[in-house]
This record gives structure tokens, C-alpha cells and sequence, in this order.
């Protein structure tokens, strides 16, 4: 799937396309890979990329599957984003 990214990519157009909590899990999900050694030179690029495909196949942070935790909470699962 090709993704189009804006050229002028920041952090308001990510947060006015995705909301929020969007940008915060998938800044989680950076700052994770980074503590493994991972290096991204542009990350809100890349962050925009995993949710425009995210959303385009209802993974990551748009799926729609919810699990139990250990104290019976209903949670989010947001599989392998």
C-alpha cells in the first residue's frame, strides 16, 4: 500500500488527521523500538505511515478486537502495531 505523505508533515496535521491518542500510541510505539536500537530519521514520517495504513486495514490503534486483562477489564487489543 503507498502512502502519501504531506510535505508539510507536523505534529498539529498528524493530531488534526488522527486525533490524539492516535499520536501518543504510535509515539509509544517509537520511543519502544528505539530502546531496542532502532533508528528513525524522520518518525513523525513514519508514524504517519503506520496509521494511514492502520486505519486503511482496522489494525494498530483503529482495530476493533477487545480482550480481558488480568483483573477482567475490557481493553483495547491493538494487535501487532
Amino acid at each position: 500500500m503507498y502512502v502519501d505523505v504531506p510535505n508539510n508533515l507536523t505534529e498539529g496535521l498528524f493530531i488534526e488527521e488522527f486525533g490524539l491518542k492516535a499520536y501518543y500510541f504510535y509515539l509509544d510505539r517509537i520511543r519502544q523500538r528505539e530502546d531496542f536500537g532502532r533508528v528513525y530519521l524522520n518518525p513523525l514520517k513514519t508514524m504517519y505511515i503506520w496509521a494511514k495504513k492502520d486505519k486503511a486495514t482496522n489494525q494498530g490503534f483503529y482495530t476493533s478486537l477487545y480482550v480481558r486483562n488480568k483483573n477482567s477489564r475490557r481493553m483495547k487489543n491493538y494487535g501487532g502495531s
